[in-house]
């Protein structure tokens, strides 16, 4: 901290002078350790972090997709998020709960796409 402090010529200057020598100047290394730790924060309760995890991720591309702002209204600032505290803090265990809301939204997804095709299988 001291060290990198005095190279930045102070307080003012240091988020910058961190951002220009250690995440810029190498960007892989720092996607690289981002990566496990946005898949840490996904994952919520075991297996359902990561069934959901998925199931979100569908959603997601379908709204993208098709344009329901209603769906990326409720899963985009979840994954962003995700991102942004994967990549700049490390130390934070429940940055996963901005999640909640997506991953209850495609679990609930999920349950009625199963139970309608159910229905039509029943009814054939």
């Amino acid at each position: 901290m001291d060290e990198t402090l005095a190279a930045a010529g102070g307080a003012p200057h240091h988020l910058t002078y961190l951002l220009r020598h250690h995440v810029l100047a190498t960007p892989l290394k720092h996607a690289l350790v981002t990566v496990p730790f946005a898949l840490a924060g996904a994952w919520i309760n075991h297996y359902w972090g990561l069934v959901l995890g998925v199931v979100c991720a569908v959603v997601t591309v379908q709204a993208l997709r098709g344009g329901h702002q209603g769906m990326l209204l409720v899963t985009l600032p979840g994954w962003f998020m995700l991102l942004l505290h994967a990549s700049v803090a490390i130390n934070q265990p429940r940055y996963n709960l901005v999640l909640i809301l997506p991953y209850s939204i495609a679990g609930a997804w999920l349950i009625e796409r199963a139970l309608a095709s159910r229905a039509i299988s029943n009814s054939t």
